[in-house]
């Protein structure tokens, strides 16, 4: 009987992940195979978060009060107020938040919320010292797949509305304080493309034009990333050391000529 040989199944493509010195962590596929390269992924929550066991609004919101009293108590805290206090943006009417992440057992999100409303008061102080009166509050938004119920109550405590993905996007423009830490750049990207917000937190921008996320991103990326940065100061967002990670790698982007 003649012998027959039976051809070998393709080699199954590999995932690897590339962390940058921005923060950002990056997919590509690879194959022992000579081929076109792949185009780079990146896992972002589709669907919201499933709550905690036992998890409540009261619950959520005495887990925030508490992680509140250790953002307030940090030297990180002492360090952005002054931080906020250099840059003096006086131009926000309003903001949007982007990528904070579910809320409910999450310390990281619940400590960068905290951040975002220490900002928010330090920022409405000086628009009222500008204008001589306090103004009314400016419009908050928040955009993230990942939220559920409770998180959308406790935001909602907050004066902050979430919007529906991409609805976000459509709110920025050059009076918004962008709020994104460590967001996705697929949703980072769009938000800023064409827009000048007049302060912005979130991952940094050089890496995409000269570093090494260079090498993982598109061309319209790279663009979008050099756009923003143009006329922009950056320094680092100032590092809790009671919870490390939370806001590693994030930077404070303010407007040039506000300095």
């Amino acid at each position: 009987m003649p012998h027959t040989s039976r051809r070998r199944p393709p080699p199954r493509p590999r995932r690897q992940r590339q962390q940058t010195d921005d923060g950002w962590t990056t997919i590509t596929t690879t194959s022992s195979r000579p081929g076109p390269r792949r185009s780079i992924a990146h896992e972002s929550p589709i669907r919201p978060a499933e709550l905690p066991p036992g998890a409540t609004l009261d619950s959520l919101r005495l887990e925030y009060a508490r992680q509140e009293t250790v953002w307030q108590a940090s030297t990180c805290h002492a360090t952005l107020r002054l931080e906020l206090a250099r840059l003096r943006p006086v131009s926000l009417k309003s903001c949007v938040c982007l990528g904070l992440g579910s809320l409910a057992g999450r310390r990281h999100s619940l400590l960068q919320l905290a951040a975002l409303l220490t900002c928010l008061d330090v920022l409405g102080d000086f628009a009222a010292a500008s204008a001589g009166l306090r103004d009314e509050p400016c419009p908050l938004y928040a955009q993230d797949p990942a939220f559920n119920a409770l998180d959308e109550a406790l935001l909602a405590s907050f004066g902050i509305s979430v919007v529906p993905d991409p609805d976000a996007f459509g709110l920025m423009d050059a009076s918004t304080f962008l709020y994104a830490p460590h967001c996705e750049r697929s949703f980072l990207y769009p938000a800023v493309d064409g827009k000048e917000p007049a302060l912005a937190i979130c991952n940094g921008f050089a890496s995409a034009v000269s570093g090494p996320m260079s090498a993982f991103v598109s061309a319209r990326e790279v663009d979008i990333a050099r756009s923003f940065l143009q006329k922009r100061t950056a320094s680092a967002f100032p590092s809790l050391e009671e919870a490390e990670g939370t806001f590693n790698d994030l930077v404070i982007y303010g407007r040039a000529h506000e300095e």
